[in-house]
């Protein structure tokens, strides 16, 4: 596993700014990309595929007979009238006091040891504590027990510590949904330093306190409680991740702020997310996606070979003299693409409702249809973070106890831990595989459960809300051939030109 922090990969990191040159075929085999090495899957992928779509079948079966009333499931997205508006819920929770000091002081050890500490970055707290531990770890804490972030956000604890007001006389007093696209952007500019960035730790050092005071100088614009319910990046990813609430079915709740009402079968209305808020779940889904497909032999071809090929008249039929300026096209498109990668998810979730719609013959339009079904694909995308991440969880999370004792990577030994070097968790090339196909698949049938149990809302029990499930679950059944391809799908490296 390579110590590149920011760009997050299963093993093996190529470095930045390398090239290599065109040469060699596509191989025949099928390499599993997420190894670095040449790696055959241990059966042909085909049957890894059409196992996957047997349990999504089988799974889309059982669903229709055993709930038929929809409380099975047990996720709340529905408002009844009796219940108070979603914008006048209590947005801000606490948790202890120490607990929250504590997430304080890791945000300032974070941002201090990123800017004065050591440049190496496993030498480093900063970049395991955020990078590893935060980032994609605690999402798999949030995504087990519920959205814990809502109790210990240190920045809304920071916020407090200054004393911002909660609300503030100069704008709404509850919330605003037109927060989420404040929060995308943040998400977007999160991806591009993990992807793009250089991968110091003052890099992230910087990102930290500028955006500690951008939080700061938003909550005493807006009122805390406005901005740290939309506008604030991780209270809406945790949010979205710990509405799956695994392990605390009492937990699992999508806060949902100016949501659209759809009238429910049975009566009440039942709270989609809005647009911003739906843009952030896409985004959650295609950004990982995005992350694995750029390091394929597909995306690299389409640059370096095709549009190359329309750009040769231009910058000539030299590539060593143009690759200056070839390299810096090849980032222009990653930052596009990366933005742009909710798009094809979109596309595919509204033509699925738009096939539903004609099916039924509702009178809800695809639009708001697609609103109310983007929760379905909050298990998918945690789902497709596993199958990515998760070794790198396991294999460097373990260093933050030799970290914690030198956190800047100046030679201290605080806590008598500094030269203690857990043995990694290596696990076998064919015991990963089998655990990203088994993530993948599970985050895929549960989508299958949480769609089912909208459609029950929205169409009623039986036949009418599992027949509105089977566009959803060509979508699913899509998605898992796109998982497993692209974990399948070999580097580009070994025959491509490769730019980072």
């Amino acid at each position: 596993m390579s110590h590149h922090y920011p760009q997050r990969r299963l093993l093996g990191t190529y470095e930045k700014n390398s090239f290599v040159a065109l040469a060699g075929a596509m191989p025949s085999a099928v390499y599993a990309h997420a190894f670095g090495a040449t790696y055959t899957l241990p059966l042909p992928l085909w049957l890894y595929l059409y196992a996957c779509v047997a349990a999504l079948v089988a799974s889309f079966a059982v669903a229709i007979v055993i709930g038929q009333d929809g409380r099975w499931l047990g996720v709340l997205f529905e408002w009844q009238p009796g219940n108070r508006a979603p914008g006048n819920q209590r947005i801000a929770r606490s948790g202890p006091d120490w607990l929250r000091a504590a997430w304080v002081a890791a945000l300032l050890v974070c941002a201090a040891s990123g800017v004065v500490g050591s440049q190496v970055a496993s030498a480093n707290v900063s970049m395991t504590l955020f990078w590893i531990l935060f980032v994609p770890g605690f999402q798999y804490l949030c995504a087990g027990f519920g959205d814990l972030y809502a109790v210990i956000n240190p920045w809304r604890t920071t916020a407090q510590i200054l004393r911002i007001p909660q609300v503030s006389h100069r704008t709404t007093r509850h919330a605003d949904s037109r927060g989420y696209y404040v929060a995308f952007a943040f998400l977007y500019g999160l991806i591009c330093i993990e992807l793009f960035g250089t991968g110091s730790p003052r890099e992230l050092g910087i990102a930290l306190l500028a955006y500690t005071l951008i939080n700061l100088l938003g909550a005493f614009a807006l009122g805390s409680r406005v901005w740290f319910a939309s506008f604030e990046a991780f209270a809406v990813l945790f949010n979205i991740v710990g509405s799956l609430s695994v392990l605390r079915p009492s937990k699992r709740e999508l806060k949902i702020i100016n949501p659209i009402m759809v009238p429910r079968a049975h009566g009440g209305v039942l709270r989609a997310p809005p647009t911003g808020l739906m843009l952030c779940i896409l985004f959650l889904l295609s950004s990982t996606a995005f992350d694995g497909f750029r390091d394929t032999r597909v995306f690299v071809d389409i640059y370096w070979v095709h549009i190359y090929r329309l750009l040769t008249p231009w910058v000539g039929p030299d590539i060593t003299r143009s690759f200056p300026l070839l390299q810096s096209g090849y980032h222009v498109l990653q930052y596009i693409a990366l933005l742009l990668s909710p798009l094809p998810f979109a596309l595919v979730l509204w033509l699925a409702c738009l096939c539903g719609k004609a099916m039924l013959r509702t009178n809800i339009s695809s639009a708001v249809l697609s609103h109310a079904f983007s929760p379905a694909l909050i298990p998918v995308a945690v789902g497709y973070n596993v199958a990515h991440y998760f070794t790198l969880v396991v294999s460097q999370g373990p260093d933050i106890v030799r970290l914690l004792s030198d956190p800047l990577g100046s030679g201290w030994n605080l806590f008598g831990t500094a030269y203690h070097h857990p043995s990694a968790w290596m696990l076998s090339a064919d015991v990963v595989w089998h655990i990203q196909v088994a993530a993948i698949l599970a985050g895929h049938v549960v989508g299958i459960l949480f769609a089912h149990r909208i459609a029950l809302q929205l169409f009623g029990t039986g036949k009418t809300a599992a027949f509105s499930q089977f566009p959803t679950l060509v979508v699913m059944l899509l998605y898992t051939t796109f998982g497993l391809w692209l974990l399948s799908a070999p580097f580009a490296g070994g025959g491509m030109a490769v730019v980072r």
